[in-house]
């Protein structure tokens, strides 16, 4: 069973957090995950992500998405490292390995 909003919260910092430590040009990111009912979790409705940076943060669009789509890949093992404690929840980074 999954809380999926306390997830997709976490998800979406985790997402914020490594735009932010791996993109060059991105100062600042934001990000919002939408789910939908009977929808798988791994599927949401919707993943909005924002960024503020240098003149280039609006040309990376393609890398964003592709950052965005491998930390959704990874939406399983949220939960594992939650239980481990290798997520900070509440504190930044979240995620303390990186």
């Amino acid at each position: 069973m999954t809380h999926i909003g306390k997830l997709y919260n976490i998800a979406a910092g985790l997402n914020a957090q490594r735009l932010i430590e791996d993109v060059a040009d991105i100062a600042e990111a934001q990000c919002l995950i939408v789910s939908q009912i009977d929808s798988p979790v791994d599927q949401p409705q919707a993943i909005e992500v924002s960024v503020r940076g240098s003149g280039r943060a609006s040309e990376l669009g393609n890398e964003i998405t592709a950052t965005v789509a491998d930390e959704l890949s990874r939406l399983e093992s949220v939960t594992e490292e939650l239980t481990r404690g290798a997520l900070a929840v509440g504190r930044w980074p979240l995620r303390q390995d990186r």
